[in-house]
């Protein structure tokens, strides 16, 4: 006999949060348009600084591991 989950609704979810504006209040997902600057600023700034850092990373690890390995 396996008991089903109930499914709270945000509702019941904010009547029993003590402090019921501060759980969900500005986290619910929306969606923000974007003009076409912001959005070619996130990607190069993606392309010209995470990419190269997760790279530089990802080089410098296997290094270390050749070195171990030795």
């Amino acid at each position: 006999m396996k008991s089903e989950k109930k499914t709270r609704t945000l509702e019941e979810i904010r009547k029993q949060n003590k402090r019921p504006n501060m759980f969900f209040d500005g986290m619910e997902e929306k969606t923000v348009e974007l003009s076409e600057k912001a959005f070619q600023a996130g990607r190069d700034f993606f392309e010209n600084c995470v990419q190269l850092t997760s790279r530089h990373l990802i080089k410098k690890l296997q290094e270390e591991m050749m070195i171990k390995f030795r």
